[in-house]
């Protein structure tokens, strides 16, 4: 059995586990209907499947395009969604290209195309300013507390020991900014991002490395070791209360998913 389809296969095993665990809303208040939401937004969601129909989506009709003009696309789309939701700005909605690709603002079944969807499948284009560099929150790195840079974590074999303390900071992040957000939905939903993600360990370690969180041999950086350790100082109950939710979930991130 070849490589790939040893981890296709591996997915395929861990998927209904994954969505049972996602499906099961009994920690959750009745009041949380933005957790009921988001656990929505993953029914029933394939990546891969996501991905062709975006790509139909673009060949269809008119003259054919350069992919370039595709990712175009989706970064003007992933900037608009962002400025709405982090800024607050309505205007320059991108009409045109969300029906393009019949893009809208919630829906569980297979065949829909949402902005939280898009931004799992392109979370490198997360929370990027209109110069192209991710914006600082305070003494952590923005990109830290969006949820779709699960996807942007490779596997453990690949890049060691640190990939734990970038998880840490992640889910310390995902707490402090959601904090309505029970951080055992985090850890799930974590655990989705980096297993589905579609980036493969190469490209996510060259991110972390032209963010500076990874230097080219996939170490630490001091930049990143200065942000764990402030994070540290600042919240040194997230060791504690992530070792809480494994127990309650059943896993932890000390192996591999990819």
């Amino acid at each position: 059995m070849s490589e790939n389809l040893t981890v296709a296969t591996r997915s395929q095993d861990l998927l209904p586990e994954v969505l049972d665990l996602l499906n099961d809303c009994s920690f959750l208040n009745e009041c949380d209907t933005f957790d009921e939401k988001l656990i929505a937004e993953y029914n029933n969601f394939k990546p891969e499947k996501s991905i062709e129909l975006l790509l139909e989506r673009f060949s269809s009709g008119g003259k054919p395009q350069p992919l370039t003009a595709f990712i175009d696309d989706m970064k003007k789309l992933l900037s608009w969604d962002y400025k709405l939701r982090v800024l607050g700005h309505r205007s320059g909605r991108p009409t045109s290209l969300e029906d393009k690709y019949g893009v809208q603002l919630s829906g569980n079944t297979t065949d829909v195309i949402t902005y939280s969807r898009l931004r799992f499948l392109f979370p490198t284009y997360i929370g990027l300013t209109s110069d192209g560099l991710y914006g600082e929150n305070k003494c952590f790195p923005q990109m830290f507390g969006a949820p779709e840079f699960g996807g942007l974590i490779p596997s453990k074999s690949y890049i060691g020991s640190v990939r734990a303390e970038i998880i840490t900071v992640h889910l310390c992040c995902l707490k402090l900014l959601e904090p309505k957000t029970p951080l055992r939905l985090h850890h799930l939903l974590l655990k989705k991002r980096i297993e589905e993600g579609l980036l493969s360990d190469d490209k996510r370690a060259r991110f972390l490395n032209a963010r500076e969180i990874l230097d080219a041999h996939g170490r630490k950086t001091k930049k990143f070791t200065q942000v764990y350790r402030t994070m540290c100082e600042l919240y040194n109950e997230i060791h504690a209360e992530i070792q809480e939710v494994e127990k309650i979930n059943g896993f932890n991130f000390n192996y591999n998913f990819n």
